[in-house]
């Protein structure tokens, strides 16, 4: 397994990150509770040291699953966790970060993944109300009470980090993979320049580059990839399985240009069965340093 340095922090990681959001069960096809157990122990096994989840995912469940499966090996892994997205009673999900909303979601959040703090805690989304100073004024003082040690962003645009440069954050995760790059060049460029680690999420496209998904392939209303356009849009949708077919190896070919790309610390990688992190982590023998 290859690990980097994220900058500014003691955090070496595994080049592959288990995405914990296909462990939250809800929105996945065909995704047992038993193998992604399985999975996570797996990939443990494997080298992976970096466990990414939040609690939206399975309204808790991923966070509950990975604190269960990974207590033992708590001071040997890196555990990475978000707030700032809350699901109601009536499903609906509300973007908050609130102060109070932060404290009270961390301390959930802490008592699912049994631990007494997080290693890398990340804001999920921005929320387009709460002031900025408001925000970072929390995520720092839980640092100075070491429930964290580190805090990063999520889908922050470029013009947000400029905005927000200077906050203490030590990574940025967005979206990024041979698909869906664009905002993503332009993010890693930031990151370089500012010696701020990047973390890649949906490097496969959500799986598009799997054997699994073909031109017959529709998510329901109840799939989380119901959200992507590249599923939901026929001429992306189209364009994407074109490219797919090009490639020799899509799995390969996808992973890797994620992985390769200057400046990208660890992509995260949604595994919810054993030899999905056995493959994975196969094709990571030939990627650089």
């Amino acid at each position: 397994m290859i690990y980097r340095k994220i900058p500014a922090t003691d955090m070496n990681i595994s080049v592959i990150g288990y995405g914990g959001w296909g462990a939250g069960i809800k929105g996945w096809r065909n995704v047992s509770e038993k193998k992604v157990r399985e999975a996570i122990q797996k990939a443990y096994k494997c080298g992976i040291n970096f466990f990414d989840t939040a609690p939206i995912y399975g309204n808790g469940k991923s966070e509950e699953i990975l604190g269960n499966e990974l207590s033992l090996f708590r001071e040997k892994i890196f555990i990475a966790s978000k707030c700032g997205l809350v699901q109601h009673e009536n499903g609906v999900v509300e973007h908050s970060l609130d102060p109070d909303n932060i404290l009270r979601e961390i301390e959930t959040s802490l008592n699912r993944l049994k631990t007494d703090y997080i290693d890398l805690y990340q804001i999920h989304f921005p929320d387009g109300k709460t002031a900025w100073d408001k925000v970072f004024s929390v995520m720092q003082k839980l640092q100075q009470e070491k429930i964290i040690r580190y805090f990063g962003v999520s889908n922050f645009s470029p013009e947000l980090l400029k905005e927000t440069k200077g906050a203490g954050y030590v990574c940025v995760q967005n979206r990024f993979n041979i698909l869906q790059k664009d905002e993503g060049l332009q993010v890693l460029k930031y990151c370089q320049d500012e010696n701020i680690g990047f973390i890649a999420y949906s490097p496969l496209c959500q799986g598009i580059f799997s054997k699994s998904i073909d031109n017959t392939f529709k998510p329901s209303i109840r799939d989380v990839r119901h959200l992507n356009p590249i599923f939901t849009d026929n001429k992306l949708f189209t364009k994407a399985l074109s490219e797919k077919d090009k490639m020799k190896n899509p799995l390969n070919e996808a992973l890797s240009f994620v992985i390769n790309t200057p400046g990208v610390t660890s992509c995260l990688v949604t595994m919810t069965r054993p030899e999905h992190v056995k493959e994975n982590v196969a094709l990571t023998e030939n990627y650089k340093n």
